[in-house]
């Protein structure tokens, strides 16, 4: 917010008069509070591009939070899946919108030999990955538990504007690895985004004789 003033008296010593005796004047713009989005997508499927070979049966069951799995395994050897990729999750930002950050939530378990690992969770923009690979090196648990990957200041390492965030291509993809046989199962995925609006102030002035 940009401020201005100009204040004035009559000075009889120096025969200097003003005929204001204060002016001021205010310019700029308000930020609100934090805010929040959150969307499942519409959209799940696996997808190979990654290199990974270990392919996702029912894709769409990790839709919500049902007990319902995405499911894969993978062989002997290190291997990884194929991404589990998710997007159009119709956010709908306003054009005045900052991104502040972005949190990928995966609910999971894995195989009870404690063979489950993270590959990587990653972001898309229009399509394209963007931004920082982000992963938890923790074997999985045999029951279901919600792993958060990002945080309320945490923009992956790239730029987002709000129509980024709008575009029907953005989205998350998630594998995971392991270096023998393993099973992964993803109940539910959801993305929030934090973010803050900025409105105008208009600008305005008065004055006191």
């Amino acid at each position: 917010t940009a401020v201005g003033w100009n204040i004035c008296s009559n000075d009889t010593r120096n025969n200097v008069a003003c005929s204001d005796r204060l002016s001021f004047n205010v310019q700029g713009a308000a930020v609100s509070n934090v805010l929040t989005q959150s969307r499942v997508c519409s959209v799940f499927l696996s997808n190979s591009t990654n290199g990974g070979t270990a392919i996702w049966s029912n894709p769409t069951n990790a839709n919500s939070s049902d007990n319902t799995m995405a499911a894969t395994a993978t062989g002997l050897g290190t291997q990884y899946t194929e991404w589990l990729q998710t997007y159009n999750c119709s956010f709908s930002m306003n054009s005045n919108a900052t991104i502040l950050g972005i949190v990928v939530m995966i609910e999971k378990n894995g195989d009870p030999l404690v063979r489950s690992f993270d590959n990587e969770t990653r972001l898309t923009k229009a399509h394209q990955i963007a931004g920082d690979r982000k992963y938890n090196a923790t074997v999985w648990n045999d029951a279901d538990t919600q792993e958060f990957y990002g945080n309320s200041t945490d923009l992956w390492g790239a730029t987002w504007t709000y129509s980024d965030i709008n575009n029907y291509g953005f989205g998350a993809v998630f594998a995971g690895n392991s270096t023998i046989s393993a099973l992964f199962n993803i109940d539910y995925m959801n993305i929030t985004i934090f973010y803050n609006e900025s409105s105008a102030i208009d600008s305005f002035s008065f004055s006191i004789k």
